[in-house]
């Protein structure tokens, strides 16, 4: 599937702009685990897509700031 298609698709079902949704679809096709987005619109519809595997990969910057404070706490 191509890019456009896939984040056309994902921003119909959650309701979002293709513009927020391009970001995931190109880390999908890259086999990305996480996309990090600060986007609280797109977080928050993101939460609603019926695809859990597409709903976890979403993490919040600062939820991601978060564990990174805690890796570099436990590495000291």
């Amino acid at each position: 599937m191509r890019l456009h298609d896939l984040a056309l698709e994902i921003g119909i079902v959650i309701d979002h702009s293709t513009y927020g949704t391009l970001h995931l679809a190109f880390a999908v096709a890259m086999g990305a685990s996480t996309v990090v987005a600060a986007d609280g619109p797109f977080l928050r519809s993101m939460r609603t897509h019926p695809d859990p595997s597409l709903s976890a990969m979403v993490l919040s910057l600062d939820a991601w700031a978060r564990s990174r404070r805690g890796q570099a706490l436990t590495a000291e």
